[in-house]
């Protein structure tokens, strides 16, 4: 019979320093460990709130410009680079870079606590209840296609929310074929050191 980990033997493997995912429904019920970040790279943040709809929802007319503004100061605030984003009304996908850990989790903590607060109209005395519906999903993007592909799939979500399902399936593949048709041909082609 194999010998259970332990944390400190965890952190040590290899599986552990190459993990680039943490959060959402990934993470449920498994041990907590602590979020992945890069310092260098871009990185992909969704936040999902199932209970944003109607008045709540994060795209309503009397607050998508208030959160997108909420959202870049904190990130200033926190040493948070933002570079993209879409609103999906129930979810926010960002693409972000930070300068470090804890000005990170400063901004992920705050922003989170904020944006539920603007669309709920919870304050103290008045309480609403869990609004994200779980921990936040991160990943670090560790090369210019996942960059590429990341920007697709945030155009992809723009489609949707203004043309449907069916549109947004049909630009995302349009996309990620333009993606795949950027890899060399042969060894020693250069088009990008990251293909």
């Amino acid at each position: 019979m194999e010998k259970q980990l332990t944390f400190f033997d965890l952190t040590k493997s290899d599986a552990f320093k190459s993990r680039k995912v943490h959060g959402g429904t990934l993470t449920k019920g498994k041990r907590k460990l602590a979020r992945p970040i890069s310092v260098k790279k871009w990185m992909h943040l969704t936040l999902k709130a199932s209970r944003a709809v109607g008045v709540h929802s994060l795209w309503h007319a009397r607050r998508r410009e208030e959160i997108t503004e909420l959202i870049k100061s904190v990130a200033r605030k926190n040493g948070v680079a933002v570079g993209n984003g879409v609103n999906m009304g129930n979810h926010l996908h960002l693409q972000i870079k930070a300068t470090s850990r804890q000005g990170f989790q400063r901004f992920l903590r705050t922003i989170t606590g904020l944006i539920a607060r603007l669309c709920t109209g919870a304050k103290k005395g008045k309480a609403f209840g869990k609004f994200w519906d779980e921990l936040a999903y991160s990943r670090i993007l560790t090369s210019s296609k996942e960059v590429l592909g990341l920007k697709g799939y945030f155009e992809a979500n723009k489609v949707e929310r203004g043309k449907g399902y069916q549109a947004r399936e049909k630009y995302l593949k349009c996309w990620n074929a333009w993606i795949k048709s950027l890899r060399p041909k042969a060894k020693g082609s250069k088009i990008h050191p990251d293909f």
